[in-house]
């Protein structure tokens, strides 16, 4: 909640003053003239006028503006259960018996606060709303069947339902959370997928050792979750006591190293990219919080599309937990589930014994394949 209004106050400093060549002095006397030229560098750089550029084009598609306030739909929850009560009282049901994200999408655009007398400024949006009631209508004659997103209000709007949240509930809110009733979709195709999945990562790792010359026979060895080990010649030993990852590529960096950000899929934990950033040496802390052991800071620079739902371990402070909310940011992410994909110090194997948890690599400077 701080951060957001950190941004919130930053951007009325912008559109306030920056973009009208004035000084807040006056009005904000705590901020210093070396701060202000900061911000209005910022604020003028290349990029921070293309970023704005593109986000003013982005604010002309949203033809149906909400007044819903910087709480969002959550502060209005009060407010909406009067205007069921409202509406029931007049004789207005028709709203009160939509899906809770639906009557939300459409009492946070009307005027009038009150559910009794729905008003809203623009005639787009009233047509708008007459479709989700038709909808709505024909899904209970039978003659409509939704499903999931595919639902009275995503159709009445005319547009496809945005990955990254859920609309009438929330920016924070996913599908999984959003669309609990239809939780079982996510599994429809879960088998297919995880054994399609696994073979293309087999191929991908023969692939890669083809092409150096390479003929060690890899083997992946299931064991407990967050103890994944890559085998090449030096036999498994039973795992050590203390941290699982005391012994990973991340903990023999010195500074920052590119790196993919891998998460186990299936039955099978199968070993699946979902990003790419850069590792930093672990130790030290995390928005002023110590470490865990067993993670480091990873700054996230490109999210895999099909991924762009994954949730991280430790949210950020400003609540996010999606990794498409964590572009261009520090996270945590588990030192078992980085592999670096620059040079890194070699793997030893002393007398035939491989380190739980450790990635061997073939040779010095071959490292696991990139894998999607």
């Amino acid at each position: 909640m701080m951060g957001e209004s950190l941004r919130r106050w930053r951007s009325e400093l912008n559109t306030k003053y920056i973009q009208k060549g004035l000084t807040p002095f006056n009005e904000f006397g705590k901020i210093t003239p070396s701060q202000w030229e900061e911000l209005v560098a910022q604020k003028t750089s290349a990029e921070a006028l293309e970023l704005s550029a593109r986000n003013t084009e982005l604010a002309k598609r949203n033809k149906h503006h909400h007044h819903l306030g910087p709480g969002g739909y959550y502060a209005k929850e009060e407010q909406f259960r009067k205007m069921d009560e409202e509406a029931a009282a007049a004789g207005n049901i028709n709203v009160t018996k939509l899906k809770v994200r639906s009557r939300n999408w459409i009492y946070a655009r009307s005027t009038e606060p009150s559910g009794s007398n729905l008003k809203f400024d623009k005639p787009e949006t009233q047509e708008a709303v007459s479709r989700i009631l038709k909808y709505a209508e024909d899904k209970e004659t039978g003659s409509f069947n939704p499903s999931r997103e595919r639902d009275e209000l995503s159709l009445g709007l005319g547009n496809k339902e945005h990955t990254g949240r859920t609309r009438g509930l929330g920016k924070r809110m996913t599908w999984k959370q959003g669309f609990e009733e239809d939780r079982h979709m996510y599994k429809k195709q879960g088998k297919d997928r995880e054994a399609s999945l696994d073979l293309q990562v087999k191929a991908l790792v023969v692939k890669a050792l083809e092409e150096k010359g390479l003929s060690i026979e890899l083997r992946i060895v299931m064991v407990p979750p967050r103890e994944l080990a890559l085998v090449g010649s030096c036999p498994e030993v039973p795992s050590s006591q203390g941290s699982s990852a005391a012994t990973t590529p991340v903990n023999r960096i010195r500074e920052p190293t590119s790196c993919t950000l891998v998460v186990l899929i299936g039955r099978k934990n199968t070993m699946i990219e979902v990003a790419t950033g850069v590792a930093h040496p672990p130790g030290g802390l995390h928005h002023n919080n110590r470490i865990p052991p067993d993670y480091t800071r990873v700054e996230v620079h490109t999210v895999k599309p099909e991924f762009v739902q994954w949730s991280i371990d430790y949210p950020t402070p400003d609540g996010q937990v999606l990794l498409e909310e964590v572009m261009n940011q520090f996270i945590l992410w588990h030192k078992l589930y980085i592999i670096l994909t620059a040079s890194s110090p070699p793997v030893q194997c002393l007398e035939g014994v491989l380190e739980d948890g450790e990635i061997l690599s073939p040779s010095r400077d071959h490292h696991l394949p990139k894998m999607t």
